[in-house]
């Protein structure tokens, strides 16, 4: 595109791409089947498209003018890119009609339907962390590959596994062939179940200034607050999980969640290890030695002349 274009259009291409590649990425989540969790990852965005909805409409107008006016060819690489854009906007729409099960006969417009996505979004994925806190860190779910890898060898294994422990060694043939069937026939379904097991086992979590909110998938938030957390009681376990240890003795895992070493980094600058010494020492000692100082100083003043009992 040239230059004498994208001044004259006054910045409206700029707006244009950065808002082409927003609407992809808003579609990629809305195609994925948590779209909900999704969207939620990307709720900066989503918000910052609102907001810029009414320029791209407008700019996209003036440029659509240009082209009738002008006469561009459909070859003409400008023109190509707004037609793109044109059918980017209208799969989106769509989409998050469907999403909101909005009816077909609805006026509403891309940045209408986009407000009431994130109307919806607000009430229903709120975190459980006020917005006069400061919000440090956020994540969610992250699936792991390596146990299914893992798993997978064991499958292999597990007919041979079985001939032995059964003990029907004259009909293990027999034996080793039905589990080889079995087997094979649960290896297409190996990754969908991790991925559940996953899921389950998994959550969301905020961490603040004060506290870490962990919420476990289907159940109530556990509200912890940093000041109970033990003094290098936080370790990086595998497959993305974090140990947490609390100063009454309970342990809480946050297994499989993005963002897990940035999460570990925060905890140990943020929490109880990050503070100095002296002020969870406390004063005591300091008294003890004001006290026997006095005592000295009352011996002194028993005996003027320094003499002892």
């Amino acid at each position: 595109m040239s230059t004498d274009l994208r001044r004259q259009l006054e910045g409206g291409i700029e707006t244009l791409e950065l808002a082409h590649a927003r609407y992809v990425l808003l579609e990629k989540a809305l195609c994925e089947k948590h779209w909900q969790e999704a969207v939620q990852e990307r709720w900066d965005s989503l918000g910052e498209l609102i907001l810029q909805e009414p320029e791209c409409e407008e700019a996209l107008a003036r440029l659509l003018h240009r082209a009738k006016v002008e006469r561009w060819r459909e070859t003409e690489p400008t023109h190509a890119r707004v037609r793109e854009l044109e059918l980017l906007r209208t799969r989106l729409e769509a989409l998050t009609r469907r999403r909101l099960c909005m009816p077909a006969r609805s006026t509403a417009r891309l940045g209408e339907v986009l407000a009431r996505l994130h109307q919806l979004l607000a009430r229903t994925l709120a975190p459980p962390v006020s917005s006069e806190e400061l919000l440090l860190h956020q994540g969610a779910f992250k699936l792991d590959t390596t146990a299914t890898l893992l798993l997978l060898p064991l499958l292999c294994f597990l007919p041979m596994l079985l001939v032995f422990c059964t003990g029907f060694v004259a009909s293990g043939g027999l034996w080793l062939t039905l589990s080889q069937l079995v087997c094979s026939l649960m290896i297409p379904f190996l990754p969908f179940v991790c991925q559940m097991l996953q899921r389950h086992l998994s959550g969301r979590f905020w961490l603040t200034q004060k506290r870490l909110v962990w919420q476990p998938t289907g159940r109530d938030a556990i509200h912890i607050p940093l000041h109970a957390i033990c003094p290098g009681g936080v370790h990086l376990r595998f497959s993305g999980s974090v140990e947490v240890r609390l100063v009454d003795g309970r342990q809480l895992r946050l297994d499989f969640i993005r963002g897990a070493k940035q999460l570990v980094a925060l905890l140990e600058r943020y929490g109880p290890a990050s503070r100095p010494v002296a002020s969870r020492a406390g004063t005591r000692p300091r008294t003890r030695r004001n006290s026997s100082t006095r005592s000295r100083a009352v011996e002194r003043r028993a005996h003027p002349f320094g003499g002892t009992k």
